[in-house]
């Protein structure tokens, strides 16, 4: 049970440190005053919450549903990191309260990239995904509690009652999920020409475009 529990932990611990550089690229840091005001002037700080949301229609509610749900695992992490000796998981509002912090100061470090987008309806996003991480790791952790340490079972799915193929159905409907984030805006491309310039794009030097 430790060893599956640990298991878990640096998953979610690996997913928050890649979730972290993501959020920083491509790393054009700036501290210069100037830049940061033309930043601004280039609606690239919003410090009003939902004012772009309200009015943006399926766009932004589909930027708010993506935000949400990469934070859950966050929520996960935070819900047992480095908790005391002899507690499984920290209280909720524990979670919510540290989650905030871990969001406002994510969302502060990208004011200073000049390439990103600040905006403080971010930070209330993130750590409502990391409310529902939080409450879905004490659900785990409670059902985990509540079996035997020989059982080679994942408390999640013992709470649940999905049997292995139930979850071999959940894990396609994720992959189906990640190709319908990823193929989104659905604009695809018949052109040989295009395809044949985007194949071989595949097989140049990794992060030269980045590095541009």
């Amino acid at each position: 049970a430790r060893r599956r529990s640990s298991q878990i932990d640096w998953l979610l611990q690996a997913y928050f440190l890649g979730l972290v550089v993501y959020s920083l690229l491509p790393l054009d840091v700036t501290i210069n005053p100037s830049e940061l005001a033309q930043k601004y002037r280039e609606g690239k700080i919003e410090l009003v919450p939902f004012r772009h949301e309200l009015a943006g229609g399926l766009k932004s509610a589909y930027d708010v549903g993506v935000d949400l749900l990469l934070f859950i695992p966050v929520g996960m992490m935070l819900a047992t990191a480095f908790v005391g000796r002899g507690r499984r998981v920290r209280p909720l509002w524990a979670t919510v309260l540290l989650g905030g912090v871990v969001a406002a100061v994510l969302e502060g470090a990208q004011l200073f990239i000049y390439s990103r987008f600040t905006n403080s309806s971010d930070v209330l996003i993130e750590t409502a995904g990391i409310a529902l991480g939080g409450w879905i790791m004490r659900r785990q952790r409670g059902a985990d509690a509540s079996t035997e340490a020989g059982d080679a079972g994942f408390g999640l799915g013992r709470a649940a009652g999905v049997p292995g193929w139930g979850w071999m159905v959940l894990a396609c409907g994720y992959v189906l999920v990640l190709c319908a984030v990823f193929w989104a805006p659905y604009d695809f491309v018949a052109d040989p020409r295009i395809l044949r310039e985007r194949w071989k794009d595949l097989f140049e030097i990794p992060f030269k475009n980045l590095y541009r």
